[in-house]
């Protein structure tokens, strides 16, 4: 239970800075595949540097079982950035609430499928119900487009998360290599469609140019994001040995939802004092007063995060997270 607490505790604060440093990445250095591939260069040679003795790969079979997960790796770290890139970060926390539902059936043909019952059924089904209702209320054009990689995300997430669980879980069918070393094999080997895919859309000529122009800060927040990139690396690989692929969705979710209000706190205390304006009239009992920027929009997507954050935090109580 220790180890569980202590792994959770450690993915979910490297989850929060990846979403957030992700985010300022993207925007100081725009060339998407190529900073994934970076952040994956980084994580492996930091692996191979400073814990060589305790990489550990049982046999070429078990290393050929788990390269059927790189793919899905890559495929979700590539889809997270374009997603971030594409929608604001509000609408990729909320419509990301839905994957545990798709876990969940995935998990039951497990050999051990993973115990459920009502309760826990009908609060994922809520959180579908606000995933739909914040999209229904979706009319920016850009965040429509953000939509389909966030779904994209989504599903090769559910994938990713089921494999890893399948192959690392003690009562299912796990294989004999080390934490670091499925780490290592994550990063290393999936660094290099990576790298492909930068030359093919025509990234790397244009690296060094973005490179000469980026700021101080800018560098740190890439540098920040290839660091916190290593601990997320190792730390889901932890977590996920330890707790269903369906409780670790839901972790991610709830981890998310918090690093969104950082940010936005974050925001507001950098950002210059708003006008804010009472009109006076009241509509349902509630007084219309706005601060400028703001729309009724922006109104639902809290709710709706407030009331995804009432069932995540249901549905990890009854798991036991």
């Amino acid at each position: 239970m220790a180890e569980t607490l202590a792994a959770g505790s450690t993915f979910c604060f490297c989850s929060v800075g990846m979403l957030l440093f992700n985010k300022f990445a993207i925007q100081a250095f725009p060339y998407e595949c190529t900073l994934v591939a970076m952040q994956m260069l980084f994580a492996a040679a930091m692996l191979i540097i400073f814990t060589w003795n305790s990489l550990h790969i049982g046999s070429a079979r078990d290393l050929l079982r788990w390269c059927m997960v790189v793919p899905f790796f890559t495929g979700m770290l590539l889809s997270s950035i374009l997603a971030l890139k594409a929608a604001p970060m509000s609408l990729v926390v909320t419509l990301r609430c839905l994957s545990p539902l798709g876990a969940i059936m995935v998990e039951r043909l497990y050999p051990n499928p993973v115990a459920i019952n009502n309760e826990a059924i009908l609060s994922i089904l809520i959180m579908f119900a606000g995933g739909g209702l914040y999209v229904s209320q979706v009319s920016n054009p850009s965040d429509l487009a953000g939509i389909t990689w966030v779904f994209l995300n989504s599903a090769i997430a559910i994938i990713d998360r089921c494999l890893q669980r399948y192959l690392l879980s003690k009562d299912q069918n796990p294989v004999d290599i080390s934490k670091t070393g499925v780490t290592l094999i994550n990063n290393l080997l999936g660094s290099i469609p990576m790298l492909i895919a930068a030359w093919a859309t025509g990234e790397l000529p244009l690296v060094h140019a973005a490179a000469l122009t980026m700021s101080k800060l800018d560098v740190f927040y890439v540098a920040m994001s290839c660091v916190i990139g290593l601990g997320i690396s190792y730390s889901g690989v932890w977590a996920q040995s330890l707790i269903s692929a369906t409780s670790f969705l839901v972790m991610i979710n709830a981890g998310k939802r918090h690093g969104r209000m950082w940010g936005r706190r974050g925001r507001a205390a950098s950002a210059p004092q708003q006008r804010c304006s009472c009109s006076g009239r009241q509509h349902s009992g509630w007084r219309g007063c706005s601060v400028r920027g703001e729309t009724s929009a922006a109104s639902r997507e809290r709710a709706a995060l407030r009331l995804h954050a009432i069932f995540i935090t249901g549905r990890m109580r009854q798991m036991g997270c």
